[in-house]
């Protein structure tokens, strides 16, 4: 695995959770993650769900656990709409920032699925 990996998967959770799988998911509200709203949606973690993007949303909520502002940037990086330079104010970071905190956090996502195998 290597970084362009850990940006595919990211992409492909994104994709999920802005566009649901099967009609069943709406979106992400800002208050959760899309795992808890999955769960909240359908009563189930089955397979509606594809293991890749629950993988990759638990990993998510980990980084955030150590990382904050790490999580807070793939999110909006991911989730998030808008230019990179409106994506990095609305975090409250200058725009050079937001790309090195991205850079950041694309590593510490590949050390965490590495960690993961």
């Amino acid at each position: 695995m290597d970084i362009e990996d850990v940006v595919k998967r990211l992409q492909q959770w994104a994709s999920a959770v802005a566009g649901g799988w099967r009609g069943k998911f709406l979106g992400l509200p800002r208050h959760c993650t899309y795992l808890e709203f999955a769960i909240k949606a359908t009563g189930e973690s089955g397979p509606a769900i594809p293991e890749r993007d629950w993988l990759t949303d638990r990993l998510v909520r980990k980084l955030g656990e150590t990382e904050p502002e790490l999580r807070l940037v793939i999110e909006w990086a991911y989730l998030g709409t808008g230019m990179s330079n409106e994506r990095a104010a609305a975090v409250g970071i200058s725009k050079a920032t937001y790309f090195r905190r991205l850079n950041k956090a694309h590593h510490a996502m590949l050390a965490l699925y590495e960690s993961e195998e």
